[in-house]
């Protein structure tokens, strides 16, 4: 029955791809795409970071963040919508900053689960309403997709495969919360 269901699903997109009704930007669902996307946002990136734009900036390093967490996520075989999520979000980030658009600091919303750590998701929120965030981003970023990925090991795995994930956002919103003033 899967075998049925995954042959109808791939006869579906080729169908919809041969019609051209799929869109331009949308992240194709086979794996190979995932590793192409990925590889092709951290070029991206790279490009946006040599023509000037700062790596611990917030937004650059939530991508590089979101990037790294699919790439790992990919690798380990998750077949959940996280790995389309955080590549479709670094690649809008990716373009926002290379249109020198303004970036939300929304978070994608992939599962149904409820967020672990509110504790540590309300200091992520005062560390982002501060002014410091220009010299504390980089571990603000990667505290806020640490606790995202905690959120879908806890959803699919239960609370002992969030644990190490909740511990290294921990870790880093006391790094930003040490750097107090900017100098």
């Amino acid at each position: 029955m899967r075998q049925m269901l995954c042959i109808a699903t791939a006869l579906l997109l080729s169908l919809i791809s041969g019609f051209g009704l799929a869109a331009d930007n949308a992240l194709d669902t086979k794996p190979a795409s995932h590793e192409q996307s990925i590889a092709d946002t951290y070029v991206r990136l790279e490009a946006l970071g040599n023509a000037g734009a700062e790596l611990g900036h917030y937004q650059m390093a939530k991508a590089l963040a979101l990037l790294d967490v699919a790439r790992r996520e990919f690798y380990m075989r998750n077949t959940s919508a996280l790995v389309p999520e955080f590549i479709v979000s670094a690649q809008a980030i990716a373009l926002a900053l290379e249109e020198q658009r303004v970036v939300g600091m929304d978070n994608p919303k992939y599962t149904d689960a409820t967020p672990v750590a509110p504790v540590l998701w309300r200091r992520i929120e005062r560390l982002k309403s501060l002014l410091t965030l220009q010299c504390t981003g980089s571990q603000v970023a990667k505290a806020e997709v640490a606790l995202l990925a905690a959120e879908n090991d806890h959803y699919l795995l239960g609370w002992r495969a969030a644990v190490g994930r909740i511990s290294l956002a921990e870790q880093w919103i006391a790094e930003a919360e040490a750097v107090g003033r900017c100098q």
